[in-house]
């Protein structure tokens, strides 16, 4: 049996990635506030973990920091706002269909 290197082989994907979009992630806005979140394959299983135990404002956290997160979910960001920031996310270098040109202007308020 081959024992494979899960780091190791993240770091391939990362230097094989031309584009650079594998690293950068998407850009996004909401209510005035700008932030960018990793494409979904990068996400922390912490993420997983907190939105699969319903803790929705804890995986956002996570994903754009306890600042940005708390400042988002005072701006009245809604559970269909953070579920279009996870379909977006995850493609296309994301694993998904994403945005066309991966890029999206976001959810504005």
């Amino acid at each position: 049996m081959t024992v494979r290197d899960l780091e190791a082989l993240r770091e391939e994907s990362l230097a094989a990635d031309e584009t650079g979009q594998y690293r950068q992630g998407y850009e996004f806005t909401f209510g005035g506030i700008a932030f960018r979140v990793p494409p979904q394959r990068l996400w922390p299983m912490k993420v997983v973990r907190h939105a699969r135990n319903g803790e929705l404002d804890l995986a956002l956290a996570v994903l754009v920091g306890d600042e940005t997160a708390d400042a988002l979910i005072e701006a009245g960001m809604l559970l269909d706002d953070f579920e279009r920031v996870g379909a977006l996310a995850s493609g296309p270098d994301g694993g998904g269909t994403g945005p066309p040109g991966g890029r999206s202007s976001g959810h504005g308020r």
